[in-house]
């Protein structure tokens, strides 16, 4: 029988700031991250990136999360997620200049940028299983930070011999093209939903 999949994705937006230094941090892991990783090195990268979005989740402007367990839509939609790594994604031809002022006031200067994890997994593995149940929230919630911060607490029991395909990008690769937020208004973004609470 052929191998079913389910995907797993997460995007958060998050201010772009020097301060915290997260955006730095998240480039510079990926530009010495290895083409070609064992299991045990993926999840110890993911963990860093999971408690790096923990600790920036207070801070989170707007967000996204996806579970599914149906084989086409997880193939289809994983490869959408991974179509946004190979083009130029990003919403302008020019840099948009540093963050400059308090970004957490959503002003005029403040600049953003994106984190996005996809994961194609075996359905029928154990991780799979247990984040398909921490993933059935209600609907009334999924979108409340305090979700994300549950989903993000459980990410780390998730095994990643259960995980056969996963991408990870940060837009924009330079601070000096963060996303403004009439940028993050464009239809490209539509799918990024306000997080609440």
């Amino acid at each position: 029988m052929a191998v079913q999949h389910a995907i797993f994705a997460m995007e958060l937006c998050l201010p772009l700031t020097g301060v915290s230094g997260t955006h730095s941090t998240l480039v510079s892991m990926l530009r010495e991250y290895p083409l070609q990783s064992t299991a045990d090195e993926k999840w110890h990268f993911y963990e860093r990136v999971r408690q790096l979005l923990l600790s920036e989740l207070p801070h989170a402007y707007k967000g996204c999360w996806d579970f599914f367990n149906e084989d086409a839509r997880a193939k289809s939609d994983f490869e959408m997620w991974t179509n946004g790594m190979l083009t130029r994604e990003g919403a302008r031809s020019g840099p948009s200049g540093r963050p400059e002022g308090d970004p957490f006031r959503g002003g005029a200067n403040s600049r953003f940028m994106t984190v996005t994890i996809a994961w194609l997994m075996v359905q029928s593995m154990p991780s799979t299983i247990d984040l398909s149940m921490t993933c059935n929230i209600p609907e009334s919630a999924l979108w409340h930070r305090s979700s994300f911060g549950y989903i993000l607490s459980r990410m780390g029991r998730v095994q990643f011999s259960a995980v056969k395909s996963d991408v990870f990008y940060v837009i924009p690769g330079d601070d000096a093209w963060g996303l403004t937020v009439e940028d993050l208004q464009l239809e490209k973004f539509h799918y990024l939903r306000p997080i609440q609470g």
